[in-house]
């Protein structure tokens, strides 16, 4: 009987002395249809800049305003086709979260995150020297903001990287990427619409005549490049 009070109490202070579970608040958050979302990628040392609608965004954010840490538990973003170097296209990205971690401020709406997404490209990009899906580390900087009884989050998440050159491998293709977000938060799953569609006809038609002349101002800067250096 002795030894049984012994391990209640002891049972007891262990349950006491425990940390009081996290207030954890998950967002779930779809595109906003009144905002234009882009995703960017750029090529500063050439001047190439090309830039790609985002079809729809859908993604999972945990935050905890006591402890004051952010992080994405989920992220599904479709984008339209992006041109690359020598009027390469990518096809469509489809964009996942691997990992996220990091803070939220309570008193601002704002959070960052350290975060690595996963980007499968529809075309084949072995010329550039990797596979599909490719892992692209990032920085997501974002805003929690209340408009009535509305809630939303704006947010941007950017990095850089390089493309092997297989023309001339000691001069990899510098880049950097930008996606501008902005998403309205469920008050319930209901809530959530269905994954929008697009009409894809006519902007492949005008995108085959982007990417070649993409390309072509592309080898152009190339050279004139080379000729500086």
């Amino acid at each position: 009987m002795k030894l049984r009070n012994t391990l209640l109490a002891g049972a007891i202070a262990a349950i006491l002395a425990a940390p009081a579970f996290a207030d954890v608040e998950t967002l779930n958050a779809f595109e906003n249809a009144d905002v234009d979302t882009t995703f960017s990628l750029n090529f500063d040392d050439l001047g190439i800049n090309t830039t790609s609608r985002v079809i729809y965004t859908r993604f999972n954010l945990d935050i905890d305003p006591e402890e004051g840490t952010a992080g994405f538990t989920s992220y599904q973003q479709e984008i339209e086709p992006l041109a690359l170097p020598l009027g390469i296209s990518t096809g469509r990205l489809m964009v996942e979260i691997i990992s996220s971690e990091g803070t939220y401020n309570a008193n601002f709406g704002t959070f960052e995150t350290n975060d690595v997404y996963r980007i499968t490209f529809e075309n084949d990009l072995s010329f550039f020297g990797f596979q599909s899906p490719v892992e692209f580390p990032a920085v997501s900087t974002g805003t929690v903001r209340n408009v009535g009884e509305d809630r939303f989050i704006d947010m941007d998440w950017q990095g850089a990287g390089q493309f092997e050159n297989a023309d001339n491998p000691s001069e990899p293709f510098e880049y950097n990427y930008n996606c501008s977000v902005s998403t309205v938060v469920a008050n319930d799953l209901a809530a959530i619409p269905p994954i929008p569609t697009t009409q894809s006809c006519a902007s492949g038609i005008l995108g085959i005549f982007g990417f070649a002349t993409f390309g072509m101002g592309f080898m152009g800067m190339k050279r004139t490049v080379r000729r500086r250096r």
